[in-house]
């Protein structure tokens, strides 16, 4: 499965990017995070900052799901998994004592072969 680590300076375009794509897919957290157990719709992952620099990464959910942001401090490295077709599989967010945060997809697919819409969203 390969693992594609992305670099600092890029992680406010890819982040916008990667939530735009798979704005409402199903993920899980792993390990759970306190009110994080189910599979629930992403909304956004979008860098937080301080003073200039990416203090934050936090993790919004869409739809009915509530208004709870999943926040991850001092991250230090942010990558992708994929399928060996190159489907994202997952996306790794690594805070500065290597402690792993994993937003897994519940279903994996590329995002060029849905819709692009959202039930919430028509």
């Amino acid at each position: 499965m390969p693992t594609i680590d992305v670099p600092l300076a890029e992680w406010p375009e890819f982040l916008e990017t990667f939530s735009r794509q798979h704005r409402a897919w199903l993920i899980t957290v792993e390990p759970p995070a306190t009110g994080v157990g189910e599979p629930r719709p992403l909304g956004a992952v979008r860098p937080a900052r301080e003073g200039g620099r990416i203090s934050a990464i936090e993790v919004s959910f869409a739809g009915h799901s509530g208004t709870d942001t999943l926040r991850i401090e001092n991250p230090t490295s942010v990558r992708v998994r994929q399928t060996a077709a190159g489907a994202d599989r997952a996306l790794e967010i690594v805070d500065d004592e290597g402690f792993c945060t994993r937003l897994g997809f519940r279903a994996i697919a590329p995002p060029e072969m849905l819709d692009g819409l959202a039930p919430g969203e028509l």
